[in-house]
């Protein structure tokens, strides 16, 4: 914990076989405790022990985990683990009654890493086919994360936001996740939902060792039509802190999304094709 030794000369790592790592830092720009982790899911499908887990996010930030994933109970042959194992008990974009390829190879199309922060673009069709494509930002300072998901061919479209056993709020951090409308979006009302311990079908769930299995929220966000485009702003704040959040469209049609977290402030450009940088 950055008390002794050397820090590494990398924050961020990513294996072709399908998986990003990458911190804030190691310690040296600000207090150890304070630095940021997540990771991302890409690659092949889905083999021997593995979960359909493809663009999923983790993220761990301000001391504590915030989105997890939902875990591991055995290998009993229930719904449960069938649930555990689906794409449902990952924070990913499906699309609700579509047929589901477990493998389907999932494509980092894109990154760019700097020294504010990292962008991860991926895209796959693993839903009958159909295009499904996830653009993320992670921001270092303040730490917030910028998702930009993109999906056609379906009617509905969910993201799923799957949260620390204790909720994803304490002493010391809350969690904040917006639905961000773009221009011309209205969101419909109780398209924000909190599910926990659900079990027909399962939801709601964190399994941290085997035979074990703890009711946990997720929260959901669900657009109806033939296509969506989902922004989703993701921040780690103290308690009482003001967080605020304003998208307007520049002339060249990116996206400027402004994020205030008590007195610090982000800004992101997002392009319509879903590229995100620093402004």
């Amino acid at each position: 914990q950055g008390a002794s030794g050397s820090p590494p000369g990398e924050r961020v790592r990513i294996y072709s076989a399908g998986y990003v790592f990458g911190r804030s830092g190691w310690g040296t720009e600000r207090p150890f405790a304070n630095e940021s982790f997540y990771s991302l899911r890409f690659g092949r499908g889905r083999q021997i022990h593995g979960h359909h887990d493809h663009m999923s996010l983790t993220y761990y930030a301000r001391g504590r985990e915030l989105l997890v994933d939902s875990g591991h109970t055995g290998y009993e042959h229930t719904t449960y683990r069938a649930f555990l194992k689906s794409p449902e008990a990952h924070n990913v974009l499906t699309m609700p009654g579509v047929r589901f390829d477990g493998g389907a190879t999932t494509t980092l199309a894109r990154s760019a890493v700097g020294s504010r922060g990292a962008f991860y673009e991926m895209s796959d069709t693993a839903y009958a086919g159909l295009t499904r494509r996830r653009s993320v930002y992670i921001s270092h300072s303040p730490h917030v994360v910028a998702v930009f998901d993109r999906a056609s061919g379906a009617t509905r479209y969910r993201q799923l936001w799957h949260l620390a056993i204790a909720t994803a709020r304490d002493g010391s951090t809350r969690l904040w996740l917006f639905q961000v409308p773009l221009p011309g979006q209205q969101l419909p009302a109780g398209s924000t939902q909190v599910v926990r311990g659900q079990t027909n079908p399962y939801q709601g769930w964190v399994s941290r060792q085997p035979l074990q299995r703890v009711k946990a929220p997720v929260v959901t966000m669900t657009r109806t039509g033939r296509s969506a485009a989902m922004l989703t702003l993701i921040a780690a704040a103290r308690p009482g802190a003001r967080v605020t959040r304003h998208l307007t469209t520049r002339a060249d049609g990116w996206y400027r999304l402004e994020v205030r977290i008590g007195s610090a402030r982000a800004v992101f450009l997002v392009s319509p094709g879903g590229f995100i940088r620093r402004g």
